[in-house]
């Protein structure tokens, strides 16, 4: 009998890549659901041994869908398939009943990986391996298209943290009113450096 793999994403072209590469490269038996009370009534109706989770979902979380699921379901092995992958997210998602964390830039391989681990080690494999980094995002004609996954976390917007203030030194100031630099100035408190 064929394993069984269930795919939560709201995102269409996600599901649709992640089902062709399940299906057809690994021959698993796929079923795919597009947010959180669908991915549940699928989860109850196909009964999964592994059950891929996107964190983000119109109606409720990742964690809360994992934890509905494996209330349901304890045999399920569950692998939450996120670009929200940090130690806090491991960590809840530890207590929702998440298997695995695995960020979208491993899709491929790497997920293929990771779910062959959760069959074969069921719900008690490690919540989360060791990924190769993602390379350099670069262009030209011999480059292969940027994963949707990588052009998101591209778009995503930084966090800027400014350093403070730097008091000018009374040299500082000379020097400024002169348009010379301070003959003994210290370059690291210049800089602002500590």
């Amino acid at each position: 009998m064929r394993k069984r793999i269930l795919v939560a994403d709201d995102n269409e072209l996600v599901r649709k890549l992640l089902h062709l590469m399940l299906e057809r490269n690994a021959g698993w038996e796929v079923a795919v659901a597009q947010d959180g009370r669908e991915a549940i009534a699928k989860a109850q109706e196909f009964k999964p041994d592994v059950v891929i989770l996107d964190f983000a979902m119109p109606d409720m979380d990742g964690l809360q869908i994992a934890r509905r699921i494996s209330q349901q379901l304890p045999g399920a092995a569950i692998l939450l398939f996120t670009i929200h992958d940090s130690p806090e997210m491991n960590f809840e998602a530890r207590r929702a009943g998440v298997s695995r964390v695995l960020p979208k830039t491993a899709a491929g391989l790497p997920l293929i990986k990771a779910v062959e681990d959760l069959l074969a080690n069921g719900r008690e494999a490690p919540l989360q391996e060791a990924v190769e980094p993602v390379p350099e995002i670069v262009s030209g004609p011999e480059c292969q298209p940027v994963p949707e996954a990588v052009s998101e976390l591209a778009n995503e917007p930084a966090t800027v943290i400014a350093a403070p203030p730097v008091e000018p030194s009374p040299e500082m100031m000379q020097a400024e009113a002169s348009g010379s630099a301070p003959a003994n100035s210290d370059p690291d408190r210049a800089t602002g450096a500590t």
